[in-house]
């Protein structure tokens, strides 16, 4: 009885997995590595690719693309808003440039943006004592 891998495949099947996962996805190249008979070679690779074993195989071993890391310092975004702070074809582009500077720099808060209460008992404090300028109520005086 023929030994079979995780995935369920022989010897000559995971060579093929093998080759076609590092030289790309050739699966010519892959059957010829696996030792496959050059004769056959297009209607084994054909075969293979279908064979959801070795699909699931491929899938498995071929590498993961790492996800593009953007590299950029709040320095760096400074610097370049710097630049078109000073070099910026138009005004408009310069005003923008040192608006952002300035944002970033927490000199402009937009509306939407919430600030940071600094503790909870400061603001209830504070509510009251607006409220407190809005209740005075002049007392009235029952007749005579």
């Amino acid at each position: 009885m023929a030994t079979l891998d995780e995935f369920g495949l022989n010897l000559k099947q995971r060579a093929f997995v093998d080759g076609f996962v590092s030289n790309g996805g050739n699966a010519t190249q892959a059957a010829l590595a696996a030792g496959y008979s050059s004769k056959s070679i297009p209607s084994y690779a054909s075969v293979l690719q279908k064979d959801p074993r070795v699909l699931k195989a491929i899938d498995t071993l071929r590498p993961k693309p790492e996800p593009a890391k953007i590299k950029i310092s709040k320095d760096d975004i400074i610097q370049r808003l710097l630049k078109e702070a000073d070099e910026g074809e138009t005004s408009n582009a310069r005003t923008t440039a040192l608006m952002g500077i300035a944002k970033i720099e927490g000199m402009i808060v937009d509306k939407n943006e919430t600030k940071q209460v600094a503790s909870f008992a400061e603001e209830i404090k504070a509510a009251q004592a607006r409220r407190a300028e809005f209740s005075v109520v002049p007392s009235m005086k029952t007749g005579t």
